[in-house]
């Protein structure tokens, strides 16, 4: 099931790979504005953690590789 926030990104993207701690995301919202948020915990094939450049959203993803370039993702807010 999918949080109200989740629901809302349309898109995630980053130009590092593979990520790292301070790696910048940024997501499109499907209202069109575009957020950027660092990660702030990474633990290879386990989890990474995103805060927002204000601090006011943290979310953290558990992650499964299934595929060379591909990851399953676990949401959590």
């Amino acid at each position: 099931m999918k949080s109200g926030i989740l629901d809302a990104v349309t898109k995630e993207e980053t130009k590092d790979w593979p990520i790292r701690v301070g790696t910048t995301y940024h997501s499109l919202s499907k209202n069109g504005g575009w957020g950027e948020f660092v990660v702030a915990a990474f633990k290879e094939n386990e989890i990474f953690e995103l805060t927002s450049e204000d601090g006011r959203n943290h979310v953290r993803y558990a992650h499964f590789p299934i595929g060379q370039n591909s990851i399953e993702l676990e949401y959590y807010e």
